[in-house]
């Protein structure tokens, strides 16, 4: 999501649990009216703007994710038996993916729904010890703008025009070109110290050396 801070992610997701709606998105085949009462209690409370409208937004792609939540589960935990490179969009259309033979677990495309957040997935699966398989790291950085940019500045070649889960790719193999397979991860956490480096001023400074204004 462009143009928005960690503070009002976590704003929206205390209001969330707040109000109860984990309760409704976690909830296995919750009936359709619950999450209907959902975005009537939002809409109604509303009076000079929307708060967290653009938030709200993303409801069709929560909904997507709770209803079939099992099929996405077993795609993403599915990387581990994987043997050869794999794209990330196998994992986000199940029923295409060649292969399985076109014939994954019955969920729609999660694609759109996901985004670049798919990388983020995969990423947090790894860093918890659940995925284990090093095919999966070259789709563990979560290739946000800000971090885009850091490594367009660290030269790594047209990660700034593009935007797309593959330039998690470019970027986990510009690092293994440069510190090999090992270190590339960092530990597992991947693209994190990029994150946080980019998030700071001081730190962007020590880390090449120049000003910025």
């Amino acid at each position: 999501m462009g143009r928005t801070k960690p503070a009002q992610h976590r704003n929206f997701l205390r209001m969330c649990e707040q109000r109860g709606w984990f309760t409704t998105f976690a909830e296995e085949n919750a009936p359709a009216t619950k999450w209907m009462d959902i975005l009537e209690e939002y809409l109604v409370e509303q009076v000079d703007q929307a708060e967290y409208y653009h938030w709200m937004r993303q409801f069709v792609g929560i909904f997507q994710m709770s209803h079939w939540l099992n099929e996405y589960v077993e795609v993403f935990l599915g990387i581990e038996r994987r043997p050869d490179p794999f794209s990330l969009y196998q994992i986000t259309r199940p029923k295409t993916d060649a292969d399985l033979g076109g014939g994954g677990p019955d969920g729609p495309p999660i694609t759109r729904a996901l985004g670049i957040g798919a990388c983020f997935v995969v990423r947090e699966l790894r860093r918890n010890g659940i995925l284990t398989n090093p095919l999966a790291n070259p789709h563990c950085f979560v290739p946000e703008r800000r971090v885009r940019d850091l490594f367009a500045e660290m030269g790594c070649v047209g990660v700034h025009f593009e935007s797309g889960v593959g330039v998690s790719i470019q970027m986990h193999d510009f690092l293994v070109h440069y510190l090999g397979p090992e270190r590339a991860t960092f530990n597992n956490a991947f693209d994190l110290p990029f994150l946080t480096i980019a998030n700071n001023l001081s730190l962007r400074q020590d880390f090449f050396g120049a000003v910025y204004v």
